[in-house]
Order: structure tokens, then sequence, then C-alpha cells
């Protein structure tokens, strides 16, 4: 059977995303705060994250993490977001969505001490790094930002992982 994810960026569309799940059994489910979103994270947030991950429809906390291209909250709001959605994860033995945009040392040193699982999203280094987010227990993926003409390093990235057949036009 094919399966599709999809990821809530703030409680409301985690929310959307869940009753979507509920009408299709194909659908799973991934709950948490964007880090364009986390200046909204609170209390409140907090507790409707935990009470949608105990959803059996819920397989994965995402997409959360750090985003430093300018257009997020402040780093503070992402970093204070990033770890207590980490913490739900681990909390409930769920695996992570992990969007780390020209942040990455920051999101590994963030990472250390925790024992994590799932996809780093939204990946934007280069070869180099890719063992140290293995060895973080994550895999990466290759979103939208591997089309565009200035990621070189990122198709480095993809081709290290996928070999000479990975197209680079």
């Amino acid at each position: 059977m094919t399966r599709i994810l999809t990821c809530g960026e703030d409680v409301a569309s985690s929310e959307a995303a869940l009753a979507i799940a509920r009408l299709h059994p194909e659908v799973r489910v991934a709950v948490g705060v964007h880090p364009h979103r986390s200046a909204t994270f609170d209390d409140a947030t907090l507790l409707a994250l935990r009470r949608l991950a105990a959803d059996d429809r819920v397989v994965a906390i995402g997409e959360i993490g750090i985003d430093l291209s300018g257009r997020s909250a402040p780093q503070t709001d992402q970093e204070r977001a990033f770890l207590a959605q980490l913490d739900i994860a681990s909390e409930l033995g769920l695996p992570v969505v992990v969007h780390v945009r020209d942040a990455g040392s920051i999101v590994r040193g963030l990472l250390a001490g925790h024992v994590v699982r799932g996809q780093l999203h939204c990946y934007s280094e280069g070869p180099a790094e890719l063992p140290a987010w293995r060895a973080l227990g994550l895999v990466p993926s290759f979103a939208g930002p591997v089309t565009y003409p200035a990621n070189r390093r990122l198709r480095e990235a993809a081709r290290s992982l996928f070999g000479p057949r990975w197209e680079t036009t």
C-alpha cells in the first residue's frame, strides 16, 4: 500500500492534516510547528500537539527545526519551539521531520544529547555534513531548494548519495 505523509506547520494545519488522514487510510501525519511559525509556540500549543500526537495516524513530529534564511521567527523562538517538540517526540517515541536551512551547526548542537530518528528536510548543506546528520539519526531528503541555481553544494550532496546519475541541470 502507498502511504502519504503530510506535515503540519502549526496547530491548525496539523488538525486539518489529521482530519484528512481520518478520511483517507493511506495518509499519515506529522504534527508540529514549523520554524516560520515558532513565535506562536506557547503552552497551549504544546498541549495541543501532545493531544494531536496521541492519534495513531500521527507517525512523526514535524516539520520542526531552525530556519535562518530570513523569513522565520526570531532564532530564540525557533530554538525554544524546536527543543520542546524534540521532547514531545522523545516522550512519545516518534521520529521527527527536521527543517534546517542555513542553520546546520546550530541544529546539530541542539540535537546533541537527544536521541532522534527521522528525516532531515530542507537540508541546505553540502556532502561533507551528511555523515554528521546520519550519526544523529537523520536521513537527508532533498526538497525544492535542490533545484535553485545557486544551490550547487546541495546538488553535490544529493549526487554523493545517489551517484553520478543524479541530474544537476
